[in-house]
């Protein structure tokens, strides 16, 4: 398998306003990948200021529009391919959408999956060459489980090309309207993980994203 990446940078513009993850995965990946539908893939959301953006890109050629407050909004797409012909086939697809949709890449490269999907952040106890190779398989497979429900839930365009994520009618089990409510409850059923919130009145985080050099109160949330 060939491991490779690529960020989309979404503009700030319709449709990419309030939903531009969902509508940049509706424009690009969803199309990329029913075309191709034995690739495995998964992709993530990222909000960065040009220091953090700029790490494994190169901006200088990015058009107008990309950047709004400091921040540019981007999707790092990873995918896997069977040979350098199926690569071929797959990322002239991938541009030519990406080029349709009004969106914007540097470039396509190898995806170190081994160093990302099996580093002790997601593989804890025997560290052996053997058990991080299972691990970046399963970590692999679940992100693209994860995905892949995403992109099955998938709603649009609308009138302005905007895409949604699917509204559960269930608002007893999903309150909010997200079918990924009873998704996550049931992850956290199987799993009971370490749930907590960090709380400065009026702010709550994580110990991921949390306000710097004030005093929080850990509350402990149950699934």
């Amino acid at each position: 398998m060939i491991p490779r990446q690529t960020r989309i940078f979404a503009p700030y513009r319709l449709p990419y306003r309030e939903r531009w993850v969902e509508t940049l995965a509706g424009k690009i990946i969803g199309p990329l990948t029913t075309q191709f539908p034995e690739v495995l893939f998964w992709f993530s959301r990222y909000g960065d200021y040009r220091a953090g953006s700029s790490e494994d890109t190169d901006l200088t050629n990015m058009p107008n529009g990309f950047e709004q407050n400091g921040i540019f909004r981007s999707v790092r797409f990873r995918y896997w391919l069977t040979s350098e012909g199926e690569r071929d086939a797959f990322e002239t697809q991938l541009s030519q959408l990406i080029a349709k949709a009004d969106c914007w890449i540097y470039d396509c490269r190898l995806y170190p999956d081994l160093v990302d999907l099996a580093k002790k952040r997601f593989c804890g106890g025997d560290f052996s060459d053997g058990r991080r190779e299972q691990r970046r398989q399963l970590v692999a497979v679940f992100n693209n489980a994860t995905c892949k429900l995403f992109m099955h839930m998938l709603a649009g365009p609308d009138s302005i090309g905007e895409f949604r994520l699917e509204e559960n009618e269930d608002k007893q089990q999903n309150p909010n309207g997200s079918t990924f409510e009873s998704i996550h409850h049931i992850f956290c059923n199987i799993t009971e993980p370490p749930l907590e919130v960090l709380v400065v009145d009026p702010v709550m985080g994580t110990r991921m994203y949390h306000e710097d050099k004030v005093t929080l109160r850990p509350v402990r949330v149950r699934f």
